[in-house]
C-alpha cells in the first residue's frame, strides 16, 4: 500500500528522464518515487550534508539507547534473581548480554558508514510511496559499503532500527 496517495508524479514528469528528474529532489525532500529503479538512482547519487549526518547518527544514537535500557535493565533482574545480585556470574551474563545486542544493534553508527546506511534509511522510508512489488525491490537492493560488502537496504533498516526514530530521521 502506498504510504504518500495523495502525490503522484505530474503531467511534466512523465516526460523527464529518471535522470532529469532525480534533480528536482534534494537529499530530504526526493521527488516522488515512480519506480525501484528511479529512486535507488536518486539516493545513490545523493549527498547528504555533514549537519545531516550528525543528525542521523546521532537520532540512532539515542533511540538505540531507548530501545535497549529497557532490554538491559528486564535481563539484568533475570541475572540477580538466577545468580544473584552483585556476583560475578550476574556480571559476566550482563556483559554478554550487552555484547549480543551490541552484535545485532551497535551502539553507535561508524562514521565511515554513516552517509550509506543514511541513503538506505532514506530508500527504505520512501519505497512505501510505491507499488508493493517496487517496493520489494528497494528493501531487497544491495548497497555497496566503503569496506567492499554488500549490505542489503531492509537490513540496514533493521540493523539500525529505523522504526524507532524515523520521525527525527535527518
Amino acid at each position: 500500500m502506498a504510504i504518500f496517495p495523495e502525490r503522484a508524479p505530474g503531467p511534466n514528469d512523465a516526460d523527464l528522464s529518471d535522470e532529469e528528474y532525480n534533480k528536482t529532489g534534494t537529499f530530504l525532500y526526493p521527488p516522488f518515487p515512480r519506480s525501484a529503479q528511479q529512486l535507488i538512482a536518486f539516493y545513490e547519487g545523493s549527498h547528504p550534508t555533514e549537519e545531516q549526518l550528525t543528525k542521523f547518527a546521532d537520532a540512532y544514537g539515542d533511540a538505540r539507547l531507548r530501545w535497549a535500557s529497557p532490554l538491559v535493565e528486564e535481563a539484568d533482574g533475570r541475572f540477580r534473581r538466577l545468580y544473584g545480585a552483585g556476583t560475578e556470574k550476574a556480571s559476566a551474563a550482563h556483559w554478554e548480554y550487552v555484547a549480543k545486542l551490541e552484535q545485532k544493534h551497535p551502539t553507535h553508527m561508524n562514521p565511515l558508514f554513516a552517509r550509506d546506511i543514511a541513503r538506505a534509511v532514506q530508500m527504505h522510508r520512501f519505497a512505501g510511496a510505491l507499488p508493493e512489488s517496487e517496493a520489494r525491490k528497494v528493501y531487497s537492493h544491495q548497497i555497496a559499503m566503503p569496506n567492499g560488502m554488500k549490505a542489503v537496504v531492509s537490513e540496514l533498516a533493521e540493523r539500525y532500527l529505523v522504526g524507532e526514530y524515523e520521525g527525527e530521521l535527518i
